[in-house]
Formats: C-alpha cells, structure tokens, sequence
C-alpha cells in the first residue's frame, strides 16, 4: 500500500515502463507524466523484473540509495578528519533526519537516488586531479540532472570556483555538463514529439514562489531541529577560514597548485565542501519555495548540514586540544551539545508504520475495487486501477500540474481532461468513487450525481498513522445515485475551448 501520495504516480509512471509503454506522451485521462526527469522510474521498472511489486523494487531502491548516501558522508568525514567517531556522528545525524523529512528515506520517490547521485558527485570532485577526472565528474552532474533537474544548481557554486581556481585542469567540465544534458534533452524532446520538454521544463517553471515556505524552510526544516548541528557547520566554516583574507589565499594557492601533486592545499578542500554543501542547501531552498514543494525537497540540505556537522565537530575538538588548556571542560561541552542535538531529533518510528486496521482496511477496499463491476475513479491512489485490473487513470498529482494548483495556468490539456472526468461523472461512468481529499474541479458533479456510501472499513475509532492521515478515501466512497438531474449535472461541465 502506498504511504504517501506521490507514490502512486510513480507507480504508474513504472508500471507503464514495465510494459514498454512511451514514458512521455500527450495528457489524457489515463496518464500523464510526472515534472521529474525519468532515471528513478527506469532504475526501478529494471529492479522490478526481478523483484516483485513494483512498489516494493521502487522501495527497495530508495532504502539501498538512503544507506549508501549515509556510507558516503561516513566516508567523506573520515577520510577529510582520520576521526571515525566524527563520521559516524554525520551517518547518524542524517538517518536521524528521517522523521523530519517525512519518511521519504525510503518511499517510491526519486528523492533518495538523488541525494546519493549528488553526494556521489561531489566525492568525484574532491578527488579530481586530472581532465579525465573532471570528465566523470561532469557526467555525475549529468547523471543527476536526470535524476533530479535542480541537481544543476547544486554544483554551479563548486564549478565556478573550479573553473576560476584551475582553469587548464577544469575546463572540460563546461563541454561536458552541457553537452551530457543538452543531447539528450534534445533526442528526447524530437522522439516525443515536445512532451519531454513540456513536462521537464515547461510545466515546472508554472511553480509559484511560497514566501511563507522560503520563510519557513531556514525556521522550520533548519533551524528548529538542527540548529546546533548548524552550529557545528559554522565553527567548520570559521576556523576554516579565520578571516576573508586567508579564504582568498587559500584560492590563490588553489589556482597555482598543481592538482595532481600530494601536496594539494588542505584549504582548497574545506573550500569546495563549504561551496558544495551552500549549493545543496540553495537547491534545497529553492525547491522547497515552490509551491507544491515538500518536504522531501530538504533531503538533500539535511544530508550537507550532515556532512559539516561531523566536520565541525572535529575541527573543534582539534582546535581546543591544541590551543586551551581547559580542554577537558570544552570536550564535555562538545560532548552534551552533540547528544542535545541527537535527543532533539528522536521520534515515535509507530508512527509512520500503518496500524493493523489501516492495514486491513487497504485489504478490503482492494477487493471492494475488484468486485465493482465498471471503472472505479481513484484520483489520489490511482495506481490501484492497474493492481485490480482496472484501466489506467491519471493521478491526482498530474491533475494538480495541468490545471495551474500550484499557480500556474491552466493548460487546454488539464482542460480537456476535466471535461472527459466531468462529463464521466454526470454520465455515471463510474460505478465507484473514492476520494482521499476533496477534488475542486469535479466535486460539484459528484455531489450531483453521486452518493456518499460507508462500507465501515475503518471504524472512526481506529488509531491512525501519520504517514496516512491523508489518506481518508476509506470514509469518502461514492456511488451512483438512484435519482439525479443529469441535465442539470450537464450544465456544469468544463468543455474545453475550441
């Protein structure tokens, strides 16, 4: 069962992978393609052939993608500090970003691959030292772009700085990150005939900015649970970099160092984790400002605020064994404000496991589609059409894109659709609908033609999980009416414009 709602449009997007179908095709009331960039859905459609649901591939997926980004910032802080406590405190603080990220770690999203496609990424830039090394590396910042487009601007602070510091060394990444992404944008959006574009560029860019979400991404997903893990990142920046002076030899030295040489300078890496860790938290923001924009979407800043976090802790403890004799009384400091932080951070994991009756009554509403004997209109859980052999139906989320919910436009193709759906319920197509939120755009012909009807498959007195508060379709199950003014239902039809 699907735990949260952008779930089941992936599904659809994998199984239709699965079955050899064009990923992006013009929108119609049985699928429309998501605004992300497709490697997750063909990484998890491949996985699929040999594990079995699709959603427990997909799944499966984004945990090994979680675990092997949390190995990574182990690795990155121990290798940088010769500290293996320090990097297990950046493993830690990441996984324990779980329940702040709204148990995305590990759902059917691309949100997992992304962070470890970046994180993987930045482990090629720090070990860079020829043109053939920033050739991957260039591929990596390819990779991710479609994975996740704002994988970009994650890697423009370390470029820039790469191309003014070594310009004969790094060069190749311009060409390569163009052309990596360029080429393929432009195959993909002939073949499809301008769908591809549509839906990556075109209706993403429909995104309204949130001042209050800006606004609450640096109070509420940063600095109310990671405040001192903030801390630490700026004791890392500061005795880093003791003054603006000594950060621009450190690019000077940087620029007439030779990279292959042992002696590469020890600033020049601080500098590009401090550049690399300002441009996740910038892409995170950004994403995060949308509207639409969840908090899946912080992922990525939690993982960079993870990897400085280990490394202040280090930087600090070095700096007070070498420099203050009270160094037993500061190292007990360090000690409580790093368990500060992690006790801050612990959660109730119940919580985001459905209940048993949640469980249960997934089970019946499955067999209460399968035993309707016409098409079954399932907006926000859409992908239960194709697992009880119904016909594919667009998903809520598409619907959002196409109609302007996120304060864009509506688009003569969300247009269209509403019609046919609208024209469908006045008809009485369908013989259920099943509604976990109120759907503006069609709710008025429902209350016309339909009724609301309780099958009882979750008592009301039933403890609920977090993860599927949401998901309140289990109440709101509608069935034809006997008696309705079809003509009247009619009238309120959205046609779309000739």
């Amino acid at each position: 069962m699907t735990l949260e709602w952008g779930e089941g449009a992936g599904l659809n997007q994998i199984s239709r992978i699965y079955e050899g179908k064009a990923l992006f095709v013009e929108p119609s009331i049985d699928f429309s393609a998501l605004v992300y960039t497709p490697i997750y859905y063909y990484l998890s459609a491949a996985l699929s052939y040999l594990i079995k649901p699709a959603l427990l591939a997909a799944r499966l997926l984004s945990l090994l993608c979680t675990i092997a980004s949390a190995v990574i910032l182990y690795r990155l802080v121990k290798t940088r500090t010769d500290d293996p406590l320090s990097g297990w405190f950046s493993l830690a603080l990441y996984f324990s970003c779980y329940y702040i990220s709204d148990g995305y770690f590990d759902l059917a999203r691309v949100d997992a691959l992304y962070v470890f496609i970046v994180l993987a990424a930045f482990c090629i830039f720090l070990n860079s030292k020829t043109k053939v090394d920033y050739f991957f590396a260039g591929m990596m910042i390819a990779i991710g772009f479609f994975v996740k487009q704002s994988a970009i601007i994650v890697f423009l602070p370390v470029t820039i700085y790469l191309l003014k510091a070594d310009w004969k060394r790094t060069w190749i990444l311009l060409p390569v990150v163009i052309l990596a992404i360029l080429i393929p944008v432009v195959v993909l959006n002939q073949i499809t005939d301008g769908w591809f574009g549509y839906y990556i560029f075109e209706l993403p860019s429909e995104h309204g900015f949130s001042l209050l979400a800006a606004m609450n991404f640096w109070s509420g997903d940063l600095m109310r649970y990671l405040g001192i893990a903030l801390g630490f990142s700026a004791v890392y920046v500061i005795f880093s970099f003791p003054s603006l002076k000594e950060l621009g030899e450190v690019g000077r030295q940087q620029k007439n160092e030779k990279f292959g040489n042992e002696d590469r300078v020890e600033g020049g890496d601080a500098l590009l984790t401090v550049l690399f860790a300002s441009g996740a938290v910038l892409a995170s923001w950004l994403t995060r400002s949308s509207n639409g924009g969840g908090a899946n979407n912080v992922m990525l800043a939690y993982s960079a605020v993870a990897l400085m976090f280990g490394l202040g802790i280090n930087r600090a403890q070095s700096f007070i064994n070498i420099h203050n004799h009270k160094a037993v009384r500061l190292q007990l400091l360090i000690g409580v404000l790093v368990a500060i932080q992690f006790l801050s951070l612990i959660y109730n994991p119940f919580k985001l496991i459905p209940t048993q009756g949640e469980i249960t009554a997934h089970g019946n509403l499955v067999e209460v589609i399968k035993d309707t004997s016409g098409p079954v209109l399932i907006p926000y859980r859409s992908s239960l059409s194709l697992e009880t052999g119904k016909a594919s139906q667009i998903h809520a989320v598409n619907l959002f894109e196409l109609t302007g919910y996120f304060l864009g436009e509506l688009r003569p193709e969300g247009r269209m659709i509403l019609g046919q759906i609208q024209q469908n319920v006045c008809d009485q197509t369908y013989s259920m609908i099943i509604l976990d939120q109120p759907m503006p755009w069609f709710q008025e012909q429902i209350d016309l033609a339909y009724q609301r009807s309780s099958f009882g498959l979750l008592p009301e007195t039933s403890r609920r999980s977090e993860q599927l508060e949401w998901q309140n379709g289990y109440a709101n199950i509608y069935i034809p009416a006997n008696q309705y003014q079809r003509t009247t239902c009619l009238k309120t039809v959205i046609y779309p414009e000739e």
